[in-house]
């Protein structure tokens, strides 16, 4: 293999090294109330190489090149697992208070519909 060769693969195998699994879906986290929290991150990859092996004039190798590559990780979302429910939440920071108390809603109005329940059973047990 040339010199090129090697440079392609030592760095190919380095970027190998740095995207693996666990670096897309993070570890767990529990909280104190038993939920369980999961980040989700995207990677994105770039690389680079080029060079030239050209004889030099007393016969030796004049091999010149290079190579470079970069690794980027940006959060995405987090998966919350909280007893029999799971939410994908997304990290962008594009969402607006409005999208946020949307999401939130459905789990607004079982609170405010149990509070109304619970008030209406201790009534009837008063009467």
């Amino acid at each position: 293999m040339n010199n090129l060769g090697d440079l392609i693969k030592d760095s190919v195998e380095s970027l190998k090294g740095m995207v693996d699994v666990s670096n897309v879906v993070g570890e767990a986290v529990k909280t104190d109330d038993g939920t369980l929290v999961i980040p989700v991150t995207q990677i994105s990859c770039g690389f680079g190489a080029g060079g030239s092996d050209i004889p030099s004039k007393n016969g030796g190798s004049g091999f010149g090149g290079g190579c470079g590559g970069g690794v980027k990780v940006s959060p995405v979302s987090f998966l919350v697992i909280s007893g029999e429910k799971i939410r994908l939440i997304p990290a962008n920071t594009g969402t607006t208070t409005v999208d946020k108390v949307l999401d939130l809603v459905p789990e607004m109005v079982d609170k405010v519909n149990n509070m109304f329940l619970n008030h209406k059973a201790k009534k009837e047990e008063n009467d």
